[in-house]
């Protein structure tokens, strides 16, 4: 544990003594349906975030490891937010982004096809122990393209949006792109951090 406390100093002092304020990072997540102990679909980010309604049954528990960085675990959870189009109409999140039908319109009877799918996320990370540790949220926003439904193509932004203003990285901002679907698997990380 002292060398990921090392790690995290070496880390956060960097930019300092370097003159920068962010960096590149690189990494992996890992995301897990969230459960209560009787193993029942559970929620914990909610508890987390209250300015948000979360989807039910769309919580997830969060394995973060980003090189050179301690082990992020936190939790994570599909939102309903509202979004508003170029029209000025609004609707809320999850998003379906339609394909044109054979006839190349998208009037009854054309059978539209789902090009993609688009969901809003929140998230709630720790990084680092003890005193040194920091809560990360973020906002996160997830494109889905259905080409198979057992293997869609999964892209997620996620900005830090705030801290809980403790530990090493309470400062912290910057933007994470995952690069693939993480629930149940390892998916890769890539992104800038700033402190």
């Amino acid at each position: 544990m002292m060398r990921f406390m090392l790690a995290a100093a070496l880390v956060g002092l960097a930019p300092a003594v370097a003159n920068a304020t962010c960096q590149v990072v690189t990494g992996s997540v890992f995301l897990l349906p969230d459960v209560d102990s009787n193993g029942s679909p559970a929620c914990t980010v909610s508890t987390m975030i209250d300015d948000a309604p979360f989807a039910a049954g769309q919580c997830f528990s969060v394995n973060l490891s980003l090189f050179g960085l301690p082990a992020g675990r936190g939790f994570a959870g599909v939102t309903h937010e509202v979004a508003v189009g170029v029209d000025e109409n609004a609707t809320v999140s999850p998003l379906t982004l339609l394909e044109p039908g054979e006839t190349g319109d998208t009037l009854p009877g054309s059978a539209p096809t789902v090009r993609h799918q688009v969901l809003t996320a929140r998230s709630a990370i720790g990084i680092g122990f003890g005193p040194f540790r920091t809560v990360v949220y973020s906002t996160d926003v997830i494109v889905v393209h259905p080409q198979d439904a057992a293997l869609p193509i999964v892209t997620e932004q996620i900005v830090i949006s705030g801290t809980d203003g403790r530990g090493l990285f309470k400062n912290a901002t910057g933007h994470l792109t995952v690069l693939g679907n993480s629930i149940g698997q390892s998916a890769p990380v890539v992104g800038q951090l700033c402190f």
